[in-house]
C-alpha cells in the first residue's frame, strides 16, 4: 500500500513597485582608423546606467570594453572586461562586480534588414563571495 502525504504552505512575498529607467550606449568599430593593417581588429565600448527607486538614484552601472577579431565579413569573436557597481534597490549592500567576457557575434544583412546572433560567456567576480 502506498501513502502519499502532501503538505503545502504558502509564503507571502513582499512586493515592492519600483519604476526604473535603463539607458545604454554602445560604440563598435574597426581599428583600421589607426593603421590599415588592423582592418580585422575591432573595438567595443559600452556604458549602461540603471536608475532605480523610482528613477531617483543610480542603482547599477556598467562599463564594458572589448577587443574583437573579424573571422569573416559576418562573424567576429570578442574578448573583454566589464565593471559593474550595484546598489539599492537591486541589493541591500552595495558591491562592485568584475566580469571577463567572450562572445561570437554573427551579423548578416538581408534585403529587409540585418539579422544578428550573439553567444556570450561571462565569468563574474563579486566582492560578496569567492565563487566565479
Amino acid at each position: 500500500m502506498i501513502f502519499i502525504l502532501c503538505y503545502t504552505h504558502s509564503l507571502k512575498a513582499d512586493s515592492k513597485e519600483d519604476f526604473q529607467t535603463w539607458g545604454n550606449i554602445t560604440a563598435t568599430g574597426s581599428l583600421d582608423v589607426f593603421d590599415p593593417n588592423l582592418s580585422k581588429y575591432r573595438y567595443w565600448l559600452e556604458g549602461q546606467g540603471r536608475f532605480g527607486n523610482d528613477t531617483s538614484q543610480v542603482s547599477q552601472g556598467m562599463l564594458r570594453t572589448g577587443l574583437g577579431y573579424a573571422i569573416s565579413e559576418t562573424l567576429t569573436m570578442w574578448l573583454g572586461y566589464a565593471f559593474i557597481p550595484t546598489e539599492e534597490p537591486f541589493v541591500r549592500e552595495p558591491f562592485d562586480e568584475h566580469r571577463i567576457w567572450q562572445q561570437l557575434l554573427w551579423n548578416h544583412t538581408f534585403s529587409f534588414g540585418t539579422f544578428s546572433s550573439r553567444s556570450r560567456l561571462e565569468e563574474r567576480f563579486m566582492q560578496i563571495g569567492n565563487d566565479v
